[in-house]
C-alpha cells in the first residue's frame, strides 16, 4: 500500500496532464471517499513501483525531479485541488489511504523546505486519526472547544477548518525557497539576522489560529553519530509557523551562531565568540520533529530567543544545539542522548543528537507516544 500511495503522490507532482485528469475522476462532492478506492481500482497510474518511502526522502534525483515538478504551475495547482479533496469520510480504508499520502506528502514538502504545507498534511493526518477514534460523528470539526488563539488551546483544540487546503496555498507557495533557487545550486551561506527581526516577522496584524514549531538537525556525516569530520560540525536550527485566520501564514528559520571575530572563534581552541541569529530557511537537515504548540509555548520559544540576544557563544556550553533543544522544551519535546566529546571539550551537538532523533529518542511531554510529533519517515522506533 504504501508503494501505491507514494506513487500517487509522485504522479501528483509529475507530467500536469496526468495529474489533471486524476484530480478530474476523483472529483465527486457526494462521494463519501476521495482517494481510497480509486487508487485500488486504477491502478494504470501507478508510475513507478520501486518507490519506497527512503528511496523518496532520501534520493537526491527523486528529490530534484519532485522539485521541478513543483515549479510548474499547472502541476502545482493540480496536486492543491487533489489535496483539497481530500475529506475526511466514514469509509476508514479511505481515511488511513489518504492519511498515507497526506503523511508521506508532509515528508516531501519538509524536504523541500516548505515547512507550513508540510504541517498541513501532518495536521491532516491528525484528523483522520481524530475519524479513526470510537467517538460520535458530530464532534469531529466541532467549534466548541478552547479557541485555538487561547492560551492553553493545542492540537487537540484547533478548528481544522483553519487549516484546511485552500487556493490561497498555490500562491504562497511561490515564495517558497523550494521554487525560488536554482537547481543543483550550493547552499548558500545563512545570513546574519538581528532578534527584532525574529519578532517583527511575526507581527503581520493578522489574528493567530495555530502555532508550529520544528527542530533540525544537520549531521557532519548523514545518519552517522560522528560529532565532528574535519572542520564540519553540522548545525541545528528551529523553524516557527504562525497561521492566520485569513488562511495565510508566516514562517522563519533561524539557528544560533557563532559571530566569529577571527578564525578559529568558536573552535575547540578558542570555545567562546560573541553570538548571533541566521536565517536558515535554505539550510540543509538531516532528522526533523516538529509539532502544533499553544499561543504560550510559541511565545516562550520567542522569549527564550530574547534572552540568547547577545549571549555568549560557547562551543562546549552554549553552542547552536543548546539554543534549540532548549526552545523544543518550550514545545514540549525532548531528545534523549545529545552530548558527545571532541578535543579539548564535550556537549550537546549535532552528530548525536541527529543520530537520537534518527533512533526514535523523542519524547512528547509525558504522552506515551508520538502520536502528535511530526517526524521524518525514516525515523527508526524505539
Amino acid at each position: 500500500m504504501k508503494t501505491l500511495v507514494l506513487a500517487v503522490a509522485f504522479l501528483s507532482f509529475n507530467l500536469s496532464s496526468k495529474a489533471q485528469v486524476l484530480s478530474a475522476v476523483i472529483h465527486d462532492a457526494s462521494a463519501i471517499d476521495t482517494t481510497g478506492r480509486y487508487l485500488k481500482e486504477n491502478p494504470g497510474f501507478i508510475v513507478n513501483n520501486s518507490l519506497t518511502a527512503k528511496s523518496l526522502l532520501k534520493d537526491p534525483a527523486l528529490e530534484q525531479e519532485l522539485q521541478v515538478s513543483i515549479r510548474k504551475p499547472s502541476d502545482r495547482k493540480a496536486l492543491m485541488k487533489h489535496l483539497r479533496e481530500m475529506n475526511i469520510s466514514t469509509d476508514m480504508e479511505a481515511n488511513r489511504s489518504n492519511k498515507k499520502l497526506l503523511f508521506n506528502l508532509a515528508n516531501t514538502f519538509a524536504r523541500l523546505k516548505m515547512y507550513s504545507l508540510a504541517m498541513k498534511c501532518f495536521f491532516k493526518t491528525l484528523q483522520y486519526n481524530k475519524a479513526d477514534q470510537p467517538v460520535e460523528a458530530d464532534t469531529l470539526g466541532s467549534t466548541t472547544a478552547l479557541p485555538p488563539d487561547s492560551l492553553s488551546a493545542d492540537v487537540t483544540n484547533l478548528d481544522e477548518r483553519y487549516l484546511n487546503f485552500n487556493d490561497k496555498d498555490d500562491t504562497l507557495l511561490n515564495h517558497q525557497p523550494g521554487l525560488q533557487l536554482p537547481l543543483n545550486d550550493k547552499e548558500p551561506r545563512s545570513p546574519k539576522i538581528t532578534y527584532q527581526h525574529i519578532i517583527e516577522t511575526f507581527k503581520d496584524g493578522k489574528k493567530a489560529v495555530a502555532y508550529a514549531m520544528l527542530i533540525h538537525v544537520k549531521q557532519p556525516v548523514g545518519g552517522k553519530a560522528r560529532v565532528y569530520k574535519f572542520t564540519n560540525s553540522g548545525h541545528t536550527f528551529i523553524t516557527l509557523i504562525k497561521y492566520n485566520s485569513d488562511s495565510t501564514y508566516i514562517s522563519l528559520s533561524f539557528g544560533f551562531y557563532p559571530d566569529k571575530n577571527h578564525p578559529f572563534a568558536g573552535t575547540p581552541l578558542f570555545p567562546s565568540s560573541h553570538s548571533t541569529f541566521r536565517d536558515d530557511a535554505e539550510h540543509k537537515w538531516d532528522e526533523i520533529a516538529g509539532k502544533f504548540i499553544s499561543k504560550r509555548r510559541f511565545e516562550k520559544i520567542l522569549a527564550l530567543t530574547k534572552n540568547y540576544d547577545g549571549l555568549k557563544y560557547h562551543l562546549s556550553k552554549n553552542n547552536c544545539t543548546d539554543f534549540s533543544l532548549n526552545a523544543a522544551l518550550f514545545a514540549d519535546l525532548s531528545i534523549k542522548e545529545t552530548t558527545g566529546k571532541w578535543p579539548l571539550g564535550h556537549g550537546n551537538n549535532p552528530g548525536i543528537t541527529g543520530q537520537s532523533m534518527l533512533q526514535g529518542k523523542i519524547a512528547d511531554g509525558n504522552k506515551p507516544d508520538l502520536d502528535e510529533v511530526f517526524v521524518d519517515d525514516t525515523v527508526i522506533k524505539q
